[in-house]
């Protein structure tokens, strides 16, 4: 489980990731993972994974809807 802190405090923000399986990240675990981080789409999601949303970006859209 990965859990989002905010100001040192852990947020309700999470999302899992399996270790048991070997195979490629499929579309529903994507979109599941994208809920549970609070993202608005897959390329969001994507952009957080290769670090073009950076922390910074991430904690603004998370204020801007009223998570933190």
């Amino acid at each position: 489980m990965y859990y989002f802190f905010d100001q040192g405090r852990q947020t309700a923000i999470r999302t899992k990731v399996s270790h048991g399986s070997d195979k490629d990240v499929g579309t529903d675990l994507l979109a599941a993972m994208k809920r549970q981080m609070r993202l608005d789409s897959l390329g969001q999601l994507r952009d957080f994974v290769s670090c073009k949303l950076t922390e910074e970006g991430y904690r603004a859209h998370l204020r801007s809807r009223g998570l933190l």
